[in-house]
């Protein structure tokens, strides 16, 4: 895996060249540069290997719009424009674009690569020349066609060295520090201006998460990781989960809201309660989806299994317990089959605060359930609205997991559900499982579509409607009989 984000060359909109089209006004600055003679879209691709901004940018509309290559060249129009901070106009080139039939993809891409050419400048400033110089192939790579592309990037990284060194000479560091602070500045404004239109995209969310944790902007970038956990899925790359794991180290606790936005409520403390459940259902087995610091797989008095991207580990933990550094869709994907290979007694999800990422995790653990398997879900209550946002804005936050109770409650009727009004986010103890349930499955993709944009918590939910006192006897009840199932088989 490289250290760096990468993006896909740029999926090209037009097949077009062997029409000159309308030339620019301005002429070539590198007229010996490879590329740069032939179709005008050879010498705008040119322009962006070699880093002409000013040639890059200087097409109008009305020149663009006799040209067959008209798409292309207009999104090459608005990364010169970005590279150079001139904002104008640059949403009407990017609508004509899309008109013209370039691809949201496309489009992403190729103003990601303009964003990776401004990471490089940060990094240089920063005496970083290796990671300058995989923003700059990343950056070159999304208009070439890769022949050349390390070449180029060398080429670029010597000439912002050399251009940095006789800066250096009359700047003292502060000055260079603030002048690689504001150059990322300027890349988070290019990409928050284009997010408001593309907020989906995946190159640009990595590229905005980037610039924010460069830039000291912890809390963005936080927001934009989550945010392309939403995206990404189940194929989110592990690096990015280290990266928001590093930006959560850094920021130590995220920023109050308002009171209300903070309240929490809860008769006992969830760990407490678990503690409770370990000790009456006994385990010979234990799942943890979402490790965190390793407070609560500690409670576990069997062999336990702790799956998480970027453990932040603060108790000490037995050796009974194993501890998977991976995301819990790559453990059920590759590791699952072998460890688990005994029903699971006891599973307890606490993962990323998705409502779909703790589906992924229960239709997967149910996969290895037997009919004695019990489930807690972490985060099934919020307090306050705001803390059921899928961007993360409070302190206290639960994300929109409360989804999972409607969900199965229409889809899986024959599952037991108990809630509990622990502190301070609730729990839902699942029992009734069944290792040859396919309905979740099948039904995936639909519950995501129909459930993705809802945003409105019921007042149920809100109020902790059905919720039972953590030491109702329903509970002891349940665990008991879960208990004398797993001794009979």
């Amino acid at each position: 895996m490289s250290e760096e984000p990468m993006t896909g060359n740029l999926e090209r909109v037009s097949a077009s060249s062997g029409s000159v089209g309308t030339a620019s006004k301005a002429e070539p600055v590198h007229d010996d540069a490879a590329g740069c003679e032939g179709t005008l879209l050879e010498r705008m691709r040119g322009y962006w290997r070699m880093g002409d901004w000013e040639n890059l940018s200087c097409l109008t509309i009305e020149e663009l719009r006799v040209n067959p290559d008209r798409a292309e060249l207009a999104m090459l129009v608005v990364a010169g424009r970005l590279q150079l901070n001139q904002f104008r106009d640059i949403q009407q080139f990017i609508q004509l674009a899309r008109e013209w039939g370039a691809s949201q993809k496309s489009i992403c891409e190729i103003l990601a690569a303009g964003v990776h050419n401004s990471l490089a400048r940060v990094a240089a400033i920063d005496k970083q020349p290796a990671r300058a110089l995989k923003h700059f192939e990343i950056a070159i790579g999304a208009a070439s066609n890769g022949n050349d592309v390390k070449l180029i990037a060398q080429t670029r990284l010597a000439e912002q060295l050399h251009r940095l060194s006789s800066r250096g000479e009359q700047k003292p560091a502060v000055a260079m520090q603030r002048a690689g602070q504001s150059e990322t500045s300027n890349i988070l404004v290019q990409i928050e201006a284009v997010l408001e239109n593309t907020p989906d995209a995946p190159p640009l969310l990595i590229a905005a998460a980037e610039a924010a944790q460069r830039n000291g902007d912890l809390q963005s970038a936080i927001r934009y990781w989550q945010r392309l956990a939403s995206v990404d899925g189940a194929e989110m790359s592990q690096l990015y989960y280290d990266r928001l794991a590093q930006a959560y180290k850094e920021i130590k606790s995220f920023p109050l809201g308002s009171a209300g936005d903070e309240a929490l409520l809860g008769d006992t403390d969830k760990h407490q309660v678990l503690g409770r459940i370990h000790q009456i259902l006994q385990p010979s087995n234990y799942l943890e989806i979402g490790v965190q610091t390793g407070k609560s797989i500690a409670l576990a008095k069997c062999n336990a299994i702790g799956v998480d991207p970027a453990p932040t580990i603060s108790v000490a933990l037995p050796d009974r317990v194993k501890l998977i550094r991976a995301t819990s869709d790559q453990f059920f994907a590759e590791q699952a089959l072998n460890l688990l290979s005994e029903p699971v007694d006891m599973a307890f999800i606490d993962g990323m605060h998705l409502f779909e990422y703790a589906l992924r995790d229960f239709i997967n653990i149910e996969k290895y359930a037997g009919q004695h398997t019990l489930v807690v879900i972490d985060d099934i209550l919020p307090v306050a609205p705001a803390q059921a946002a899928r961007d993360r804005k409070t302190r206290a936050w639960t994300g929109d997991v409360w989804k999972l109770l409607p969900i199965l409650r229409e889809r899986r009727p024959d599952l037991s559900l108990l809630l509990l009004n622990a502190y301070p986010t609730g729990l839902v103890c699942i029992s009734g499982l069944n290792s040859k349930s396919t309905a979740l499955q099948k039904a995936y993709r639909e519950i995501v579509s129909e459930w993705s944009n809802i945003v409105l918590v019921p007042d149920e939910i809100l109020s902790r409607v059905g919720a039972l006192p953590c030491e109702h006897s329903d509970l002891d009840m349940l665990i008991k009989r879960l208990r004398a199932m797993r001794t009979k088989r």
